[in-house]
């Protein structure tokens, strides 16, 4: 993501990265691309600059400037210390 606000109602799959991504065209601004989500679903998951309701999967990472509701796991969890998560469960 580089610029803006993307935004979706359900996100599924095996494997779901959302990653903040330098612009080579314009390496000094400042704005960086979010994603907002009701719910992220997938096996493997990696989150940077995410607002979601709801993230599950087998293996959650979630990284810097994430606002999660709640996170469900089955394997493994991990976050970044600038990400705010309101609530974990190991299913």
């Amino acid at each position: 993501m580089r610029f803006g606000q993307s935004t979706a109602e359900e996100i599924g799959g095996g494997k779901i990265t959302v990653k903040k991504r330098s612009n080579s065209f314009l390496p000094f601004g400042k704005e960086a691309g979010s994603l907002s989500a009701k719910v992220i679903e997938g096996d493997d998951i990696y989150l940077e600059n995410t607002k979601a309701d709801i993230v599950r999967g087998n293996k959650v990472k979630i990284g810097p400037g994430c606002q999660i509701g709640v996170v469900e796991y089955r394997n493994d969890f991990s976050h970044d210390p600038r990400a705010a998560i309101k609530t974990t469960i190991k299913i």
